[in-house]
């Protein structure tokens, strides 16, 4: 973990605490080491006279986040800001001000982010290799947002997402357009269609890695079972066995 404390930006008085009536601001800067994602924790003692709306940003990576937190509350333990990318350096920083009244500066942690197994993502690489393995090709959004959360939250997300796309329904629409149609080209069409524009990524690469190893016409089961176990996929698959 990095720790980090407040540099004062702009402050009307001497005390270590913010006055509640002008705009003091108190800065982090931690020294990155390596380019990698971090939780970002804040940590405040809490106080009756305290703000319950105290505004701290995270500029990283991506942009700057904002959220508010309650000092009334909750002190005396790191509480989570969130997930964000930052670069090597000490270019990213947590700024705190006191525009919604009294405000206390403590510390700040940043905890590098792993993918669940131990491994540190450290880099846009990382991701983008993720990518080529886990879906039809790295996008430069889908990469910061993997940088960003981890490979771990990704995953989560993907198998959380319903189906794109259903090829039945591609073919029927796309036949009721044109009789002539060939409803193998269509049904190619549909594949692709899913592997271009589809989010959920992961289960359309694992659709065409099950029609790899079980090589059947019936790829709408796997566009069901993309994600399922293997066992699933073989009560649905016809003839085997």
């Amino acid at each position: 973990s990095v720790f980090s404390y407040a540099a004062v930006v702009c402050r009307r008085q001497t005390d270590a605490y913010s006055c509640g009536s002008a705009r003091d601001t108190y800065r982090w800067t931690p020294a990155i080491a390596t380019a990698q994602s971090h939780d970002v924790y804040i940590w405040w003692s809490t106080n009756a006279n305290r703000s319950a709306t105290v505004p701290v940003s995270v500029v990283h990576s991506g942009g700057t986040a904002t959220k508010t937190f309650d000092q009334r509350v909750n002190g005396g333990q790191w509480v989570l800001h969130g997930r964000y990318a930052f670069a090597a350096g000490k270019l990213g920083y947590v700024e705190m001000t006191e525009t919604n009244g009294l405000a206390v500066a403590d510390a700040v942690r940043f905890v590098p982010v792993t993918d669940g197994g131990g491994t540190t993502i450290t880099t846009q690489k990382h991701a983008a290799r993720l990518m080529v393995q886990a879906t039809y090709g790295p996008t430069l959004t889908a990469i910061d947002a993997i940088a960003a959360q981890g490979t771990a939250a990704w995953i989560d997300g993907q198998l959380a997402l319903p189906s794109t796309y259903s090829h039945v329904s591609y073919l029927k629409a796309s036949v009721a357009a044109n009789a002539n149609d060939n409803p193998t080209g269509i049904l190619q069409e549909s594949v692709w269609q899913q592997a271009i524009k589809g989010s959920d990524q992961l289960r359309q690469r694992m659709a065409f890695a099950w029609s790899e190893i079980f090589v059947i016409s019936s790829f709408r089961i796997f566009d069901a079972q993309g994600v399922g176990a293997y066992k699933d996929v073989l009560t649905k698959v016809p003839n085997i066995g």
